[in-house]
């Protein structure tokens, strides 16, 4: 499957999320934050799989303050 933030980007991603004490974790991304399943490349619609697995990440581990930033 095609991939948006690849291995290295997942892994850092993921310990950085579950190390962070701050209050609010901004996730900054030059892509629009949608799941509108699509063939494009400018959104994460097109990355369903990486997005579903970031939202069930968080949801997993009760990470709280998530705030999404994306275009």
């Amino acid at each position: 499957k095609p991939t948006l933030l690849g291995a290295k980007q997942w892994e850092w991603l993921q310990k950085g999320l579950l190390a962070s004490t701050a209050p609010f974790k901004l996730l900054a991304c030059g892509v629009i934050w949608d799941d509108k399943e699509n063939t494009e490349s400018d959104d994460w619609g097109t990355y369903k799989h990486e997005l579903t697995a970031i939202q069930k990440f968080i949801g997993e581990n009760k990470i709280p303050g998530i705030i999404l930033i994306g275009g």
